[in-house]
């Protein structure tokens, strides 16, 4: 939603441009100057998309995963295209960007199962 507002606005902006500039190269420097703006504000934005899409290709966690991130365990609730949202040990949600996530060292917890002789064995070892 936010990025059709984006390509609607620099769409609007480039009509404006080339209406009130008299020649071609001043439309140009206008246009130049508009475009390093909006991708030096959508730096942070477009990170959190790549993140999301390698988080979403190389599937390092799933939903409900138990996972040690940022010093504490939590659980994955869903992985999105911007945020991770991870579930607290209090009930809270919290939102870690994407690319948090892929810089960050993530531990996936495993639910280890043993059964009886198992138990069993490594007491009499």
């Amino acid at each position: 939603k936010s990025l059709v507002r984006i390509a609607g606005a620099i769409v609007v902006i480039t009509f404006i441009i080339s209406y009130l500039s008299q020649g071609p190269i001043i439309a140009a420097s206008i246009s130049t100057i508009v475009g390093l703006v909006i991708g030096f504000s959508a730096s942070n934005i477009i990170s959190n998309v790549i993140a999301g899409m390698y988080l979403a290709i190389t599937r390092p966690f799933s939903i409900d995963d138990r996972i040690k991130v940022f010093g504490e365990v939590r659980v994955v609730h869903d992985i999105g295209m911007l945020y991770t949202r991870l579930g607290l040990e209090n009930g809270d949600e919290m939102l870690a960007s994407n690319s948090s996530m892929v810089t960050s060292t993530v531990i996936l917890k495993k639910e280890v199962e043993y059964d009886e002789t198992a138990q069993r064995d490594a007491a009499t070892a």
